[in-house]
């Protein structure tokens, strides 16, 4: 009876030993951390920034709804819109012809400027909707749309195409000079306006 009860004594501490064991062992195991970058699509791009403009814009935004085909109810938000807008170009669209017996580049299509980037920040203020007609995730996605659009508008009427493309005609005429070559085409480089098409 005695032999037998410190058999079990010893099988229990044995027992607990490994099980400490075992369990001091995974604390001291290092982490393993795994982790994959998945690259779809790799594309060489060549597009030159040639000026940066920052606008600001309010945009009210109210969206009604009715409650079982009857009851109205509308939600209201009242955003400002900041954004950094990149202007220039993508000189994969651009095509030009090198006569090196004549110090000759002509220019033969150069395209109009256009929108490299744009930053938006938005910040809602005044925002009303009630249990009827709540926002959903939807609609914040076509208030960032709507937002962006906006600014997009904006900076394509303002003078930044002017200004990229004055910027974009002298840097060719400088590169020009530099290597003593003549420059041809610079006509290339127009922007629209109004429908019809006008020479900076």
């Amino acid at each position: 009876m005695t032999e037998l009860f410190m058999l079990l004594i010893g099988l229990t501490v044995g027992v607990g030993f490994f099980h400490l064991r075992q369990k001091s062992a995974g604390k001291n195991r290092p982490t393993l951390v795994s982790h994959q970058a998945i690259v779809e699509k790799v594309e060489r791009v060549f597009k030159i920034v040639m000026v940066e403009g920052f606008f600001s814009e309010i945009y009210d935004f109210q969206k009604t709804e009715k409650f079982l085909y009857l009851i109205p109810t509308t939600k209201k938000a009242l955003l400002i819109v900041n954004a950094k807008v990149m202007m220039g170009y993508d000189f994969k669209k651009v095509r030009m012809e090198i006569l090196p017996e004549k110090n000759e580049i002509r220019i033969l299509e150069f395209p109009e400027p256009e929108i490299l980037s744009i930053d938006p920040e938005v910040r809602y203020y005044n925002v009303e909707d009630n249990l009827l007609n709540k926002f959903k995730t939807e609609d914040l996605t076509l208030i960032q749309q709507e937002a962006k659009k906006i600014i997009v508008d904006k900076a394509m009427q303002s003078e930044l195409p002017q200004i990229a493309v004055n910027q974009i005609r002298n840097l060719l005429i400088e590169v020009g000079e530099l290597r003593n070559w003549k420059l041809t085409g610079l006509d290339k480089l127009l922007i629209s306006y109004q429908g019809g098409r006008k020479l900076l």
